[in-house]
């Protein structure tokens, strides 16, 4: 299940340069930016901002012992995070801990265990961080990528990427 909701106002003005949404002749225009530059979609709504999925997270020995998770997609996050609940539930134990820099450069301990992820037809194995109360949960590269998946963050839909040996 994918849900994607906007996060981009109509008018938003930057360094002087505007950028907006209009229609015309029944074709919609929207220009806005990605990754800080700009770029137009025409012919239908732009659908940027948070992509959320349910993926199935399961003990990496006994997928009987699991559930379906909902994640926020974040390409620019390497790892995954899972409630330490969740993981505690499906009998995941941690194997190591480690520091984590985030987004806004704060540094964070947590626990690190692993876990199997199954989204769609594709199965994958991944590290995964125990998060706590207040954590968000984040399915990352790294577990998108051993199921075989990126994310285009113009659908906000997930697609099969080449693997590689």
């Amino acid at each position: 299940m994918i849900h994607v909701h906007s996060a981009i106002p109509d008018d938003v003005g930057i360094q002087g340069m505007t950028l907006f949404s209009m229609a015309t002749a029944g074709l919609r225009l929207r220009v806005s930016w990605y990754s800080g530059l700009p770029f137009a979609i025409l012919g239908r709504p732009l659908q940027t901002g948070f992509t959320y999925l349910t993926v199935f997270v399961a003990h990496p020995a006994d997928r009987s012992r699991g559930r379906e998770v909902e994640f926020l997609v974040d390409s620019g996050c390497f790892y995954t995070m899972v409630p330490r609940t969740i993981l505690e539930e499906i009998g995941v134990d941690p194997v190591m801990e480690q520091t984590f820099t985030l987004a806004n450069g704060d540094e964070i301990r947590r626990q690190v265990g692993l876990v199997y992820l199954f989204y769609k037809d594709r199965p994958g194995g991944s590290l995964v961080i125990f998060a706590e109360e207040g954590d968000q949960t984040l399915l990352g590269v790294l577990g998108l990528e051993s199921m075989g998946y990126k994310l285009d963050p113009v659908k906000g839909d997930l697609e099969p990427i080449k693997l590689f040996v």
